[in-house]
């Protein structure tokens, strides 16, 4: 398969994997649901222990897969309007993306979509293991694994971050050379 197509199929799977990971986050709020007790754990310390219980109800127990798919909603709807509205990425060299004409803005605008679709994953994920983590603690398990795995996921978001800014703004050196390039009179 030639590289595009790789790329290509890559990002397509980025895009799809939030939306399964919250499948499967909704599967298991479904198959737990019934065995719940009268009270579902709303917030734990980091030792694990349960700091404060709301009483078991469709609200309290699907919350937060339904905040997972407004999220994911959000950032592919966002991912969708780049192409014709890409201010509504924020990153250090927008100023000067803006002033590059469409054309050029293609290879800039799949970087910013893979990011958002990445985003998307680590969002999921990251709910999806809170939910356990909370349906756990509920059960007299104290996850503080859960907790340290949680924290790092988090915390490797922001490296995440940094380095594919930076790669946008590679991608914006870029398609402004191309353009200006492209610009210049042939002689």
């Amino acid at each position: 398969m030639s590289e595009a197509g790789t790329t290509s199929g890559g990002l397509r799977l980025l895009r799809i994997l939030p939306w399964a990971i919250v499948a499967v986050h909704l599967l298991f709020a479904i198959a737990i649901y019934p065995s719940l007790g009268p009270y579902v754990p709303t917030h734990l310390d980091f030792a694990g222990k349960v700091t404060r219980m709301r009483s078991t109800s469709y609200l309290e127990w699907f919350g937060l897969p339904m905040v997972g798919i407004a999220t994911l909603a959000l950032l592919q709807g966002v991912g969708a309007l780049l192409p014709t509205r890409p201010q509504l990425f924020n990153f250090s060299e927008k100023e000067r993306f803006l002033k590059i004409p469409r054309a050029y803005h293609g290879p800039v605008i799949a970087l910013m979509r893979a990011t958002l679709d990445l985003t998307g994953v680590i969002v999921a994920l990251t709910f999806l293991l809170v939910h356990v983590m909370l349906w756990r603690a509920g059960h007299g398990e104290a996850p503080a694994a859960m907790h340290v795995v949680i924290l790092l996921l988090s915390v490797g978001t922001l490296p995440m971050i940094l380095v594919v800014n930076s790669r946008i703004d590679v991608a914006v050196v870029e398609a402004e050379r191309r353009w200006r390039g492209e610009e210049a009179p042939q002689r």
